[in-house]
């Protein structure tokens, strides 16, 4: 990643303003929220030839829309959103470690 830099300093303004506005668990749950919707949606665009910045951007953005859907649907079949989110997120992750390992 090539703005590595640019991209914590905006993470770390963006946790301070959560820090002072919500405190310790609006922090938390800001935290959370990244790694549950950016991780997996950033390591299934790492395999095409986006910049750094469109993939956190459309990470962010198709992360929301695409990990809430499943993991609702999923919680719809199995009957727990805790269970679903776990595993919407080792599925998610697990397709881009797999795609990003057979590039």
């Amino acid at each position: 990643m090539k703005h590595l830099r640019l991209a914590l300093g905006i993470l770390i303004v963006a946790a301070a303003y959560v820090f002072m506005i919500l405190s310790l668990p609006g922090l938390r749950t800001f935290l959370a929220a990244m790694l549950l919707f950016m991780l997996p949606t950033y390591l299934i665009l790492d395999r095409y030839d986006f910049t750094d910045g469109e993939k956190l951007m459309f990470s962010f953005f198709i992360g929301i829309g695409v990990f809430s859907a499943l993991v609702y649907n999923l919680s719809l079949l199995i009957g727990s959103i805790r269970i679903s989110m776990a595993l919407v997120f080792v599925v998610l992750v697990g397709l881009g470690i797999y795609l990003k390992l057979k590039r």
